[in-house]
């Protein structure tokens, strides 16, 4: 056991692991694969008879409705993670000045390979069993492996790889999150700072509602989800600076009114919905459910299962091929194993399903992902190259 959990750990460029973090990371990425595998299997059996088949929606769980909106819930994670380092040197607690070219280089060489070799395959796959003509793949794949897909082809989601459009918004905030860190954390009074980071998110939230239902203008971009990075820095700023261990949180109200938010995020369509209250109470919602598992001794324990941490440590992975792996097994497991009660249905495919995305997303996950980990793999990988050459050579 312990072997596996070595194995299957991620790792950090830092000394610092927070199991919460990864926890969270598992709660973002359920939802997200919850939601495409009752997508998937609908669309695939929906010519097939049942004799219990729901008859609307009240009938199916919200999860498997808004689970989409575990995406926001990464980019509150995202928002957080980025901002620590940056935070820790710029408010004098002892972190060191993180240069922009480290900074870079790191998001490069962690990030870009397994989201290259994934969008490659994705495109040879499509071509090879003719999903889409060239004309129309070739593009997508130019667009998204430069993360303007969104802007390229405003309202369609990627051709190829049609999960990647979220991290086309990550990579905006990336470039972004270096300014946008320094600039709050010039403000130095700790109050001032967090009710600036406040005022941002209500009005980043207004403003993604003015956008897409008012305007209703089709182009992704990070100008709709701000709201939810900052939420992030202001749950940073918290965690850096407030005492973890405040007696008062580990209360039963505060567990239960987790419960409430926790329903509220993976029941209710917040993060796209046409209401305005909805809309603002979306980020407040994440960042309320996120503090209280930081502070909260039982909803810590929780989101530090060693189970919870390792799936989501590999949330990257079974985020780039999730969908094309449910979408390509459920084309011959849902015709094959068809059964006439629907509910038992569907927990035999999702169980069929998930098996897959399990052992497909570890092996990649161990053999490109991990290995990505690795703060200084390039130039190790250079020198073992050179060594191997050099040998070869010796021995000719």
């Amino acid at each position: 056991m312990n072997f596996l959990i070595r194995l299957f750990r991620r790792e950090t460029s830092s000394n610092e692991f927070i199991p919460e973090i990864d926890g969270l990371r598992f709660l973002a990425i359920a939802m997200v694969v919850l939601f495409h595998l009752f997508q998937v299997i609908s669309d695939n059996s929906a010519s097939l008879e049942f004799t219990d088949h729901p008859v609307s929606r009240s009938t199916i769980p919200n999860i498997l409705l808004f689970g989409y909106q575990g995406v926001q819930l990464f980019f509150v994670i995202s928002g957080f993670v980025l901002a620590m380092p940056f935070m820790r040197f710029y408010l004098g607690l002892g972190g060191r000045k993180i240069l922009l070219k480290e900074y870079f280089l790191r998001r490069l060489t962690r990030l870009e390979p397994p989201y290259i070799i994934s969008l490659i395959g994705f495109f040879l796959l499509a071509w090879y069993f003719g999903r889409n003509t060239i004309e129309v793949l070739v593009p997508s794949l130019f667009w998204s492996l430069f993360y303007l897909h969104n802007i390229a082809f405003p309202g369609d989601l990627p051709y190829i790889s049609g999960v990647t459009w979220s991290l086309e918004i990550e990579v905006q905030y990336y470039i972004l999150a270096p300014l946008i860190t320094w600039a709050v954390c010039c403000i130095r009074n700790k109050f001032q700072r967090r009710l600036i980071i406040f005022i941002l998110i209500i009005v980043f939230a207004i403003l993604s509602w003015f956008i897409q239902v008012v305007l209703e203008i089709k182009t992704i971009s990070l100008a709709l989800y701000l709201q939810y990075f900052f939420c992030g820095i202001l749950l940073c700023d918290l965690y850096l600076l407030e005492n973890k261990d405040t007696k008062y949180l580990n209360s039963l109200p505060v567990f239960v009114l987790g419960l409430v938010l926790l329903s509220l995020i993976v029941g209710t369509e917040h993060t796209g919905s046409r209401s305005l209250l909805l809309r603002l109470a979306s980020p407040l919602i994440i960042f309320g459910f996120y503090a209280i598992v930081f502070w909260h001794a039982w909803w810590r324990r929780v989101f530090r299962l060693t189970i919870l941490t390792l799936i989501g440590g590999m949330c990257y992975t079974i985020y780039l091929l999730h969908h094309a792996i449910i979408s390509t097994v459920a084309r011959h497991s849902v015709r094959q194993l068809h059964i006439s009660e629907y509910y038992l249905f569907f927990l035999i495919q999702a169980t069929i399903l998930l098996l897959f995305v399990v052992l497909i997303s570890s092996m990649y996950f161990l053999l490109i992902e991990k290995p990505c980990m690795k703060k200084n793999w390039p130039s190790k990988l250079y020198e073992h190259i050179k060594y191997r050459l050099l040998t070869d050579n010796v021995s000719r």
